[in-house]
């Protein structure tokens, strides 16, 4: 009993050092922002060829930051993401993310009233649907991915400011079948700049 108790101490103060400063003091922001697919490259199937095209996509990216180390939880949705918009064979697809990651960013007590960049890395879930003109080459499947990148955010008040973020997801390649559709291997991978609001919390 004695032992269990000593554990709870040990395993806080990791906590609070992974923050880097007590957790009353850590900087928690929420960031709406939106932002725009580019460089996509896919075995899936892609009728419309629209992977590599430019795409909106939309998603908030809540934060709790210490002094230099961080956490972030990011989630997106691309709608579109397999249609050019020109040829019509696809009728609906989206591509939805959802990450954890770790964050690694300037010291705040040195960029208190400048930009903050910030290197960031983590693992989550992509899901990705597709639905064709003749349905026989549907798309739905969920994959495990990663994602990595950076940004920086500026405050202009204490509690409002601005951030920029580019960020690469690709999804771990595995062989298999979706939902269907066989392929020797399911990859996909884009990047994402995005800017959006901070707002502190």
């Amino acid at each position: 009993m004695t032992r269990r108790r000593g554990l709870r101490p040990t395993a806080l103060a990791l906590v609070l050092l992974a923050l880097g400063r007590p957790a009353s003091a850590a900087d928690r922001q929420i960031r709406p922002f939106i932002g725009v697919t580019f460089g996509g490259r896919t075995t899936l199937v892609d009728l419309e060829n629209a992977a590599d095209k430019h795409h909106a996509m939309i998603g908030v990216t809540t934060a709790i930051l210490g002094d230099i180390v961080g956490i972030d939880i990011d989630l997106a949705r691309g709608p579109g993401f397999f249609e050019s918009g020109d040829s019509h064979l696809v009728l609906q697809s989206s591509v939805t993310t959802l990450m954890g990651n770790f964050v690694l960013a300037a010291p705040r007590h040195l960029t208190e009233y400048t930009l903050r960049p910030y290197l960031v890395g983590g693992l989550g879930l992509m899901r990705v649907n597709e639905l064709d003109y003749f349905g026989v080459l549907q798309v739905a499947d969920s994959f495990l991915a990663y994602d990595i990148g950076g940004g920086a955010i500026g405050f202009v008040t204490n509690r409002v400011g601005v951030c920029w973020d580019v960020r690469r997801f690709r999804n771990v390649v595995r062989s298999g079948q979706t939902r269907g559709v066989s392929v020797d291997t399911e990859r996909l991978s884009y990047w994402r700049a995005s800017m959006g609001l901070a707002i502190r919390y």
